[in-house]
């Protein structure tokens, strides 16, 4: 237990460690690798002995900073209630990245769920305008998302994390589904299938219209004319629904897959063919996207989205616009991969 002095301050530290005041501020600051070990070293242990530490919000007047970040994703994707509800579990993927990235950078992220009353009181504009973060990241997010824009139009530095596209204020980064769901339906039709069904995704996503219109390519450059299930989204419930209207009332025969626009998709299909008293994938094969790993369940034939990646790389945009607001708005996209499972089966030519 060091030996806590009263009202000891930056000037006394600096006195028994035999340095300057500018010395010990250095190296008690987010950059404390531009005063030498040795000194660093000598400081901690003044520090440490009288209990010390800079006050974090005189700190934060001088580089008129906060040193924190928020990342923002919705209520829904973190509270699961009922056994349909969705948890996109590739969001551990990104926050492994982001605080990857950030804890190199002495930089704390807070996890921020956009709920109802967070919205509806616009908690989003008092954190920016009070200072509170430096800077947004939004996983995601859509166009939809009326906070999107009033963030944009506040000139807070923000990235979007596989969400918005057509916000032009706004830097973004997303997963290339157009072209990683237009492989992957080739691959069905590879694999001998040429009766297919599909079920969409939100057209209000921007991963979802570019896994649509991925799909929809595929099918117009083979020349095949899908059923398309009017049940669209991106959890399991989606799934099931779609699989009883794709496969019920006599269609069963004339299907051989089901495209998903999701893993949970893949996952609520799976479930309505047991329902149907269908093997997966004897009668039915099933695709999804993104590469989740859902426990208890068969290998898919999926693609896998490059999660940690896209926070790594998110995070690190953002922190170049907390240091440059005058960076013009940035779009970059990762490539995804293929990865073939057990849920589709190869036809017999």
């Amino acid at each position: 237990m060091g030996l806590r002095k009263i009202g000891i301050n930056i000037k006394d530290i600096a006195r028994i460690a035999e340095v300057s005041t500018a010395t010990v501020s250095r190296a008690l600051s987010s950059n404390p690798e531009v005063v030498s070990e040795e000194l660093r070293n000598r400081i901690y242990a003044v520090c440490d002995k009288y209990q010390y530490w800079s006050n974090i919000n005189a700190a934060r007047l001088q580089t008129k900073r906060s040193g924190q970040v928020a990342l923002l994703v919705p209520g829904y994707c973190l509270h699961q209630r009922t056994e349909f509800d969705f948890i996109d579990y590739n969001l551990s993927g990104i926050i492994g990245g982001v605080e990857g990235f950030f804890s190199t950078c002495s930089i704390y992220v807070s996890l921020i769920s956009m709920g109802d009353n967070f919205n509806k009181n616009k908690e989003y504009i008092r954190l920016y305008r009070s200072k509170m973060f430096d800077g947004f990241l939004l996983w995601g997010m859509t166009e939809a998302d009326t906070f999107v824009h009033e963030l944009a139009e506040e000139k807070a530095p923000v990235v979007s994390i596989q969400g918005v596209s057509r916000e032009p204020r706004m830097s973004t980064i997303n997963v290339d589904d157009f072209n990683a769901m237009r492989k992957l339906a080739k691959s069905v039709v590879e694999y001998g299938h040429t009766s297919i069904g599909y079920i969409p995704a939100w057209d209000s996503s921007a991963a979802g219209r570019e896994r649509n219109l991925g799909f929809f390519q595929a099918m117009k450059e083979l020349h095949l004319n899908p059923k398309i299930a009017k049940n669209s989204g991106f959890n399991i419930d989606n799934g099931l629904q779609g699989c009883i209207e794709l496969l019920g009332e006599g269609n069963r025969d004339r299907l051989t897959c089901i495209v998903c626009a999701n893993d949970y998709v893949a996952r609520g299909v799976i479930t309505g063919l047991d329902t149907l008293k269908l093997r997966l994938p004897d009668d039915i094969s099933v695709t999804g996207a993104d590469g989740i790993v859902i426990p208890g369940g068969i290998p898919l034939t999926t693609y896998i989205s490059p999660s940690y990646d896209l926070g790594f790389t998110g995070a690190q945009m953002l922190l170049d616009r907390i240091e440059n607001p005058s960076l013009p708005p940035e779009r970059k996209i990762l490539p995804a991969r293929l990865f073939h499972g057990s849920s589709l089966r190869k036809l017999n030519n």
